[in-house]
């Protein structure tokens, strides 16, 4: 639209446009220009009648061709105006869907492992088999989500049934530990303290993905996008199916698409 309004500034303004001179050439320029209207070749034809008015002013029929011509660029620029809103509109309306997806898919898997913590516990109140409950719990631990807002709500969600493991353990092996950390310290059997070693290297590394998690994200919303693909990537290396990390890296790639295709990344990537 603004290239458009500065060509035609442009050419009225030329000293030329209203000269008194005329030129046997504007007749061929006026038909030439005519078929290209008729082909509807806008910006060629727009050049053509200014060239005609330069050399014969006074020629009605080019004024009135110019003025179509004017009107027809206009409504195709308006109409391209309202093509890229409905586009901008329908790709917006796609992602927030998208989104309303994943936040709900997100939600039900927390939910779920939630109830699982409440499974967890009971099995451990009523499994008189310490080794068992061990288990039990260390299965809990391997399916927690791995999301970007989860770091506090993975602490408080594994509270109570950590809570009821050491208190089986405090009742079964006569100890006085306040967690699993503390059994370190103390005299038991391999087994167990290779099982309690085990489910003390799982919360970490669970914390350890879920921080890695929360910096993919920061970076996505600081548009460090390189930076955050490799991130998210190593999540779904170990959770393939986490539908924040999907979500996001499908919006990292289609922003990148158009990095990665032009021309400067090429150059840079050589």
């Amino acid at each position: 639209m603004i290239q458009l309004i500065l060509k035609i500034f442009i050419i009225l303004s030329s000293p030329h446009l209203f000269s008194d001179e005329t030129n046997p050439q504007s007749q061929i320029i006026f038909y030439q220009s005519l078929g290209y209207y008729n082909e509807n070749k806008n910006d060629k034809a727009l050049e053509g009648f200014m060239s005609v008015l330069t050399m014969d002013p006074d020629n009605n029929e080019a004024k009135e061709y110019l003025d179509k011509t004017i009107n027809r660029l206009l409504a195709e620029e308006k109409e391209k105006a309202t093509r890229t809103a409905e586009e901008i509109f329908r790709e917006a309306t796609r992602i927030k869907e998208e989104l309303d997806l994943m936040l709900f898919e997100k939600n039900k898997i927390k939910k779920g492992w939630k109830e699982m913590s409440y499974e967890t516990s009971d099995y451990i109140i009523k499994e008189k088999d310490i080794n068992k409950c061990l288990v039990k719990y260390y299965d809990f631990l391997s399916k927690s989500p791995v999301f970007s807002d989860f770091e506090n709500e993975f602490k408080d969600v594994i509270k109570e049934p950590q809570k009821k493991l050491v208190e089986k353990l405090n009742k079964n092996l006569e100890l006085k530990v306040s967690s699993l950390k503390d059994i370190k310290s103390v005299d038991i059997s391999k087994d167990i303290s290779d099982e309690i070693e085990k489910i003390l290297r799982m919360e970490n590394q669970i914390t350890i993905l879920i921080q890695i998690s929360n910096k993919a994200y920061l970076s996505y919303t600081q548009e460090k996008y390189f930076e955050s693909e490799k991130l998210f990537k190593k999540i779904i290396e170990v959770d393939s199916t986490n539908p924040e990390t999907q979500f996001y890296i499908k919006r990292i790639n289609e922003k990148l698409s158009s990095i990665r295709g032009g021309r400067f990344f090429k150059i840079l990537t050589e």
